[in-house]
């Protein structure tokens, strides 16, 4: 399995934790800035990475939800394709 194989609720679930994960790691570098860490300090800049990362993890899922979702519209709007010399849907 590889990640274009994953189904809507797949990726809802995923989004649903990665939201969870972004607001902790944003809570951490908030609680660490109020508490007076340096900004080169080695914890904020790793807290800093996880959190750059979870929000591009977060935008990844959020734009494959929106691919699927349309795929899945947009082919329960087109009808069948139909063979013109006999009127028999084609496969």
């Amino acid at each position: 399995m590889d990640s274009s194989e994953l189904t809507l609720e797949q990726i809802e679930v995923l989004l649903e934790q990665e939201l969870a994960s972004l607001g902790r790691y944003a809570q951490l570098a908030k609680r660490m800035r109020e508490r007076g860490f340096p900004g080169d300090d080695e914890l904020v800049r790793f807290v800093e990475r996880a959190r750059a990362a979870s929000q591009d993890l977060r935008m990844w899922l959020h734009y494959r939800y929106g691919e699927l979702k349309y795929r899945q519209s947009s082919l329960k709007m087109c009808p069948p394709a139909v063979n013109p010399s006999s009127g028999e849907p084609t496969e």
